[in-house]
């Protein structure tokens, strides 16, 4: 277990103060440690936790699993300056009220020092949950490949990260991220500030480099999470397995195309035996089959007009080009492919009652486009607005984990493989393979072909140097 920790800070002057202060009873360097780690530890994990301008939701319970007393430490770096907390005069209570964001000097280093945990209880209490978050045996298949040999070129990674972010800060070109707001019913779009995304880069990089790998699977999607997922997709080049180079087989259009699926009232009666098997590994409990069902009996010929116009675009690969096409028709102004998926995702994901509102003019116009598939997404939605997002990633954690990686490692048993969500990951030379695989059981689920896309993990000097690289003594896997 390592402590990773902002390397702008003197750390023993933090606990004289600590100490000096008697703020905190009782006092041990290695609680205070802990939490500060939490700032590196928890985005590396999961980003979602880590609000576009840097503040971090903490687990209150989990916190105080380790750490008792961990309020004490928390209102102590506040004091210092450390951290932030988010307590002026637009806070409300339930808001941000676990959130807080480190506080970055001018000039800081975003790489966090490293320093091995030597307090016992601290340590007995990791172990505990490492052997909770590892107890995947049905699934060992796939995370055996996690702790085998997973390497990074830190050097390289890290001065990516780091041209990444002078790059971002002179130029002011933020990245964005979309996401539902409850309270104004809307989706909002929010600048994502540089400086915290190469925190968690950064902790991420090091936790590879350094051996400290995890798995877990979440309860809502039942989706793989391990430090691959979180890596940063400029990263992956410098990511190799026991020196080879890797890349990934990707389902292109994957919520568009999975949802194909749910027009066929075979998935939802479970007449198939891959069908039934998906329904009793699930734990989602649909009130509406029988609705849905219906309606799909009831407007057949609107629903197959709309399901063969919808699958012949998500299979070509062109679904976002033409809603981009309508929508520059529509509402009289340009949208680029990019932003007609932003669009797409609040057809998929927004609430039923965000329909009229000024930015949710996509809607009716995809409503007008596929009327068929538009009803059924509502009627799943209907009373609960976050079921379809859920059963689409169920369906997706299925289909990978269940499915395709199984396939793979029994034909292949000596073939590594991991995941990253709609992705599965191997030795480049073995691409071809996998893409076979999951083209024919996607192909045998969904009941349409895939659209899959390959990308070598390599850099564009390595891509450069081809012939060099291609030298590589291959894995025997056969």
């Amino acid at each position: 277990m390592l402590f990773y920790l902002p390397g702008w800070l003197d750390l023993n002057e933090l606990f004289i103060v600590a100490t000096e202060s008697k703020l905190i009873k009782p006092l041990k360097k290695e609680h205070l440690f802990y939490i500060l780690s939490q700032f590196f530890v928890v985005p590396s994990i999961n980003k979602s936790l880590l609000s576009p301008d840097g503040y971090l939701t903490l687990n209150a319970q989990l916190l105080q699993k380790y750490v008792r007393n961990y309020n004490h430490y928390l209102k102590f770096l506040i004091r210092e300056g450390v951290i932030v907390y988010p307590n002026n005069s637009g806070y409300k209570v339930g808001e941000l009220s676990k959130s807080y964001r480190l506080y970055l000097p001018e000039g800081f280093d975003a790489t966090p020092i490293t320093i091995k945990v030597t307090d016992s209880v601290l340590l007995k209490k990791y172990s505990r949950f490492l052997n909770r978050k590892k107890q995947l045996k049905s699934m060992n298949y796939l995370t055996k490949w996690l702790y085998e040999g997973l390497e990074i070129n830190i050097k390289e990674a890290v001065a990516t990260d780091e041209r990444e972010l002078i790059q971002k800060l002179e130029s002011g070109d933020w990245d964005t991220i979309t996401k539902w707001d409850e309270r104004s019913k809307m989706l909002v779009m929010s600048r994502k500030d540089p400086r915290y995304r190469s925190i968690s880069n950064r902790a991420a990089i090091q936790r590879i480099f350094r051996g400290d790998l995890y798995h877990s699977i979440d309860d809502k999607g039942y989706r793989l999470h391990t430090n691959l997922t979180n890596l940063a997709k400029v990263m992956r080049p410098f990511v190799t397995y026991n020196g080879h180079n890797l890349g990934a087989i990707d389902i292109k259009n994957s919520q568009p195309f999975l949802s194909l699926i749910l027009f066929n009232s075979e998935f939802w009666t479970g007449a198939r035996t891959v069908y039934s098997d998906f329904w009793r590994s699930s734990n989602i409990v649909i009130e509406k089959k029988s609705s849905i069902i219906m309606l799909a009996e009831t407007f057949q010929f609107t629903i197959d007009q709309d399901v063969n116009k919808f699958r012949d675009l998500v299979v070509n690969g062109l679904l976002y080009e033409t809603f981009a096409e309508q929508l520059t028709v529509s509402l009289g102004k340009p949208f680029s492919r990019s932003q007609a998926k932003t669009e797409m995702l609040k057809v998929f994901f927004s609430d039923n009652r965000y329909f009229i509102q000024d930015g949710a003019e996509s809607k009716p116009i995809f409503r007008q486009m596929f009327p068929g598939i538009y009803n059924i997404y509502s009627l799943i939605k209907k009373g609960n607005k976050p079921l379809l997002a859920c059963l689409l990633q169920q369906i997706e954690s299925y289909l990978v984990l269940q499915i395709i990686c199984k396939r793979i490692a029994k034909e292949y048993p000596l073939l590594p493989i991991f995941t990253i969500h709609d992705s599965v990951v191997t030795l480049e030379e073995y691409l071809p393979v996998v893409k076979k695989i999951m083209h024919e059981e996607l192909l045998n689920f969904i009941g349409y072909p895939p659209s899959l896309s390959e990308e070598v993990w390599r850099t564009e000097a390595d891509l450069i140097n081809d012939g060099k690289l291609s030298q590589r003594t291959a894995i025997a896997i056969n």
